[in-house]
């Protein structure tokens, strides 16, 4: 294959991908907000199923690996083989996110980190075939994403920017006494916090806080958006917080949230 033929198909897959990941975007927004009809998820798997098969031929394989699983576990949607729930369809949603990555800088794709994308899905895959529980999942308590973010005072064009650079977006759902007891452990909370990366957005049960420093004084629940460039599976450690109250947030994630009632949106 002559170079100019190999860098024509090269733009040609990746200009289709573009448009095709353009054109699921209201699937992934109905994802996002739980709604997976057989329709939504044909729509889903068949760019999955073309970007990959794109993917393969031009020797992409993290490209390739990536769609094939997220096609494995939409089959599993589709067939009622696996309960949606907000595990799932965050996973889905980052995957995604990667994918976009992956083909917006389609020669710089094999550095773009999924493996924790990769092995999520994988553990739900495998443990759908032995019937297992997936490790980590839900154990019915309300996550971050669940109670938290659809309520939050937030930039949203600040955030998607960020996520736009490559940086990563958390929502954590924070609860003095329990994640930590006495000033002084709030005040090294703050410390460790500030030391990791930005603070986006504060907000208690009556609704945004001026500081990170007012939220942990009032001593109650509060939600904190935070942005680094820690990777997800090191986020909950290095805050020090429980893994079902971090949550990495989405491109989709912010979109949904945007266009979703004032009225739909659960209290903290």
């Amino acid at each position: 294959m002559s170079d100019f033929l190999d860098k024509s198909l090269v733009s040609d897959f990746v200009t289709e991908s573009r448009e095709h990941l353009d054109a699921i975007k209201p699937d992934l927004l109905r994802m996002a907000e739980g709604e997976v009809s057989p329709e939504v998820i044909s729509r889903v798997f068949r760019v999955l199923h073309s970007i990959k098969g794109g993917a393969g031929f031009l020797a992409y394989d993290s490209l390739k690996n990536l769609s094939y699983r997220m096609e494995n576990v939409l089959m599993m949607l589709r067939d009622g083989e696996l309960p949606l729930d907000s595990e799932v369809t965050t996973l889905l949603l980052q995957a995604i996110d990667r994918l976009r990555s992956m083909v917006d800088d389609i020669e710089s794709s094999e550095n773009v980190p999924c493996e924790r994308e990769l092995t999520a899905l994988k553990r739900i895959i495998e443990s759908q075939q032995t019937g297992e529980t997936v490790a980590g999942a839900s154990d019915g308590s309300p996550t971050a994403t669940d109670t938290l973010f659809p309520k939050m005072t937030y930039d949203q064009e600040e955030t998607l920017a960020i996520l736009g650079r490559g940086r990563f977006v958390y929502l954590a759902n924070v609860r003095p006494g329990s994640d930590f007891g006495p000033a002084a452990s709030g005040n090294a909370f703050i410390e460790n916090t500030m030391a990791l990366g930005d603070v986006l957005a504060v907000e208690g049960p009556d609704g945004p806080l001026g500081s990170l420093e007012a939220a942990v004084a009032q001593e109650s629940p509060f939600a904190l958006l935070f942005s680094s460039v820690l990777e997800p599976v090191l986020a909950a450690t290095a805050l020090e917080l429980p893994e079902n109250q971090v949550t990495a947030v989405t491109e989709f994630m912010v979109y949904s949230a945007a266009e979703m009632p004032a009225d739909h949106a659960p209290s903290v």
